[in-house]
């Protein structure tokens, strides 16, 4: 079958309109099942991963060399070993932070945050917008210490995962929205993270990511690319709260692929 150029790609992800299945209104509040989140962790995981941490990914899509869509998330975890919590931290970055992405993915350039930007937002946690967590059906994110890869990923994943100190597979599940803007609606992203320590705050290595819209026909797209767990907060300084309420990356992503910009 003939590979569609990127540009065509996102053409038609951006000009698909939504299933006819979700031509219904939404459901009212109170009749809607509550978003499950779980963690699981699998292995021995030797890595201190307790706190805020922002995820930054650099998505390249299909052949285009060095022409990227940026990603940026905040995850809180709580406790350690298979008490571990991972979740996202649900509100919105900051206007400077999203403004540097979006003109960073107009061009599908780079970007990653400096050193005062992670101290800012470090700093204004407690004070961002939530949003809903309702627009999530369902959050499974599992924490793969190096014991455990051989039987937790197969083929084409083991790459990334050469001498990393453990790996994140993140899947999340997006609740059905009535139609919008005749958009491709976001179903689910899947993506397998392999992590090598750069320094106490610091995690980096490979992303594979699939993301999957609603149209006449499932849509999938999957990016490949560097990342960063940057921390923001240590596990004696986390915000009060919980962890839900962060537009996700996912979203903003997602968004991003069919906008031109988040």
């Amino acid at each position: 079958m003939r590979r569609l150029p990127v540009i065509s790609l996102l053409a038609l992800v951006a000009t698909v309109g939504p299933a006819v299945a979700q031509e219904a209104p939404p459901p009212e509040a109170h009749d809607i099942e509550p978003t499950v989140t779980e963690t699981k962790v699998v292995g021995d995981v030797p890595a201190d991963l307790g706190g805020v941490w922002l995820l930054v990914t650099h998505g390249q899509i299909g052949n285009n060399e060095g022409k990227v869509r940026n990603g940026a998330d905040l995850y809180a975890v709580r406790g350690t070993d298979g008490n571990m919590t991972f979740e996202l931290y649900l509100h919105e970055l900051p206007d400077d932070l999203r403004d540097a992405i979006k003109t960073a993915n107009k061009t599908l350039t780079p970007w990653n945050p400096s050193e005062q930007q992670l101290a800012a937002l470090g700093q204004q946690l407690e004070k961002l917008p939530p949003i809903d967590p309702n627009r999530f059906l369902k959050h499974t994110v599992k924490v793969v210490g190096p014991s455990a890869y051989g039987t937790e990923f197969k083929g084409d994943i083991q790459p990334i995962l050469a001498d990393t100190q453990f790996a994140l597979d993140l899947d999340h599940q997006y609740r059905p929205q009535a139609p919008k803007d005749q958009m491709a609606q976001l179903m689910l992203d899947k993506a397998i993270l392999g992590a090598k320590q750069a320094s106490a705050s610091l995690y980096q290595g490979t992303a594979i990511r699939t993301l999957l819209a609603a149209g006449f026909a499932p849509i999938p797209v999957t990016t490949r690319g560097p990342f960063w767990l940057y921390r923001l907060r240590g596990a004696d300084d986390m915000p009060s709260g919980g962890a839900s309420g962060s537009a996700s990356w996912l979203s903003r992503f997602w968004s991003s692929l069919t906008r031109g910009c988040r």
